[in-house]
């Protein structure tokens, strides 16, 4: 798998932007907050000749002593290329995650105008916008919308819709909010826009389980929570859900993402 596909991944505060990036690559990797702490981007690439993550600089290989997480978090004035293996459910070709600052336009102007300086200047085939499903149409979001709409062709797009997982029964409804947003993407001028509903944070859990890594007992509970509520009527992503072998990957529509993603082309 020598063919790179670059993902940046894009949000305003509180979508779970560092949570799905998380997710994808199976271990935390960034610290999931809802203040941002910096303004520059982290690339991680795939590794999956590793066995675990490690940083690059002036050609040295940098390894991790203690949790990579709280590292990277402090590094506020430069940042470092990461690699690291990737716990996926659709393996094509190697992945690099970009992993930009999150947008708060009403209280940093300059940080919004790096973190969209960044997505106009970067090279990347797939843009991921995540929105807060609980939170739909934010004026931070309408304001970083028609931004990404001036400047990104809509085929790089996939709108993932997070956080389903604090949707209540009988009060939200995933369905109904996936028809809202895709209404207000056309508004918007987005052509024929994916929405994929997703729980990032059920579904890192879950791949931390399937790794056998250590979980707290805080988090054993958490994700046993998952596990019936992604069961239930109304909350089950399954593209199947007849199926007897899914998992709380497809209930969550962490592993539906990931094969979007590998759909979309890399540009040569």
């Amino acid at each position: 798998m020598s063919e790179l596909k670059r993902i940046l991944v894009t949000a305003t505060m509180s979508a779970g932007k560092s949570t799905l990036v998380n997710a994808f690559i199976g271990q935390q990797i960034m610290m999931a907050q809802n203040e941002s702490c910096t303004s520059l981007p982290w690339v991680i690439t795939e590794d999956p000749e590793s066995s675990k993550p490690y940083g690059r600089h002036n050609r040295m290989r940098i390894t991790f002593k203690q949790n990579i997480a709280a590292v990277l978090h402090e590094l506020t004035n430069e940042t470092v290329p990461i690699f690291t293996p990737m716990y996926r459910t659709e393996v094509d070709v190697i992945w690099q995650l970009i992993d930009t600052p999150g947008v708060n336009s009403s209280t940093d102007m300059e940080h919004k105008r790096l973190a969209e300086s960044y997505v106009r200047e970067m090279d990347y085939d797939v843009l991921l916008y995540v929105v807060n499903g609980g939170h739909l149409g934010t004026q931070d979001d309408e304001m970083h919308l028609r931004f990404i709409q001036q400047v990104v062709p809509s085929k790089k797009i996939i709108f993932v819709m997070n956080k389903v997982d604090q949707f209540r029964k009988g009060h939200d409804s995933i369905q109904d909010s996936v028809v809202t947003l895709k209404n207000r993407l056309h508004e918007f001028g987005f052509i024929d826009p994916i929405v994929q509903p997703v729980s990032a944070r059920a579904g890192y859990l879950f791949k931390r389980e399937l790794q056998q890594s250590e979980l707290s007992e805080e988090e054993i509970d958490e994700l046993e929570w998952y596990k019936r509520k992604f069961a239930r009527e109304g909350f089950d992503l399954s593209e199947n859900k007849a199926s007897m072998s899914s998992t709380l990957l497809d209930q969550c529509g962490l592993h539906a993402l990931e094969k979007l993603i590998k759909r979309k082309e890399v540009c040569k």
